[in-house]
């Protein structure tokens, strides 16, 4: 039966729950796109999270998702600057999405559970 860490001491708790935490920034405005490079340099994130919609709201474009041409070399310059500096990616999408999105490098991949029901 799990213990949920409660038998050992706390100190020693929180040290393993810091070390198993998901670190994940959110990258949605363009600022954040502006700012990138300083961005990827802050220690101990693990993912970054391209959120197209909101990205594209503040290139000008509401309603709009990688439709636009902003909203795709602003989604472009994130995807390579990831990679670039070996950082994982991730972004939202239909399942469908998950092979394309696996295959350009993307490796946390965001859904709601109905998509997949």
């Amino acid at each position: 039966m799990a213990d949920f860490g409660l038998d050992s001491p706390t100190s020693e708790y929180v040290k393993d729950a810091n070390r198993e935490m998901l670190a994940c920034v959110l990258i949605e405005d363009v600022a954040a796109v502006e700012n990138l490079d300083e961005i990827l340099g802050v220690p101990d994130i693990d993912v970054f999270f391209i959120g197209p919609t909101d990205l594209a709201q503040s290139t000008g474009h509401p309603r709009a998702t990688t439709d636009t041409r902003t909203s795709r070399r602003s989604c472009r310059t994130c995807s390579t600057g990831f990679t670039r500096r070996g950082k994982a990616s991730g972004t939202p999408g239909a399942a469908e999405q998950a092979r394309k999105n696996t295959e350009a490098g993307i490796l946390y991949h965001y859904t709601r559970i109905p998509t997949f029901m």
